[in-house]
């Protein structure tokens, strides 16, 4: 009697086991892929980007910007809640992906070789170049060609891509170029380029898009010296997420999405 009881017990405890192995806990939900199907069963589409007056930001409690609008309506087509986790700078972005705080970052993210083990880059697409942002006036103190930028003091977030791009540029160079670095997380490019348009700060590189943009808002600026050659920039998803890669390409190709400026 006392073998049959423990042998019933090792089969319940096997039981048990075997059962829990096959409940699906969130690590392993990620494991097999978030992708498009589960978002669809979930009803929520999770979007990482950074709080700037380009990308996403809140005007009278209302959200807005060119980024939020195209994964907004993305989401309305396919009747998604959709829910927005800012960072302050993109250094973080990347990170939280892999970490799943997010399903795609709807944010200009460069085209990194390095990267595409990982990532897949999908919905807007676009091709930049760097441009030198800088006071239109008085118009004989602009700088018309990157050698005039020798002696110049160009502030710029440190480790950003336009740190890389200007300590390159400054070797091109022969050095002379008073590179300005600012390391507070809490910067990012549109308050630099505020600060050039409320005379702050003299110079800085941003993205020929973005500067654009900000021209918009601030008319006093110049943003027509390109200091790097063209750069694609795209979106991003999990390597994981294949399914809602081709579904933000469908989509990105079949509406007309691209803001205009």
């Amino acid at each position: 009697m006392a073998r049959k009881i423990h042998f019933f017990f090792f089969f319940c405890c096997c039981v048990l086991l075997l059962l829990s192995s096959c409940i699906p806990t969130k690590k392993d939900h990620y494991a097999n892929g978030n992708d498009f199907p589960q978002i669809v069963t979930k009803d929520t589409l999770t979007a990482l980007t950074v709080n700037t007056s380009t990308s996403y930001f809140l005007y009278r409690d209302q959200p807005m910007g060119y980024h939020y609008d195209m994964i907004k309506d993305f989401c309305d087509y396919y009747g998604l809640e959709l829910k927005v986790v800012t960072v302050q700078n993109s250094n973080q972005l990347v990170e939280m992906l892999k970490n799943n705080v997010g399903d795609v970052i709807t944010y200009d993210m460069a085209i990194d070789n390095e990267l595409k083990d990982s990532v897949l880059y999908c919905g807007w697409n676009t091709v930049t170049h760097q441009v030198l942002v800088q006071r239109a006036e008085p118009k004989d103190s602009l700088i018309l060609d990157v050698t005039g930028l020798i002696g110049k003091e160009v502030t710029v977030r440190q480790g950003s891509k336009f740190d890389v791009r200007l300590q390159n540029l400054n070797k091109e160079l022969g050095g002379g170029i008073l590179i300005k670095e600012v390391n507070s997380d809490s910067i990012v490019l549109e308050d630099l380029i505020r600060d050039i348009a409320m005379g702050v700060i003299p110079y800085t590189i941003a993205d020929e898009h973005t500067a654009q943009l900000n021209r918009t808002y601030y008319r006093n600026l110049n943003v027509d010296l390109p200091v790097s050659f063209d750069q694609e920039a795209s979106w991003m998803v999990r390597k994981n997420s294949p399914i809602l890669a081709d579904s933000l390409n469908a989509w990105f190709k079949s509406a007309d999405s691209r803001p205009s400026y």
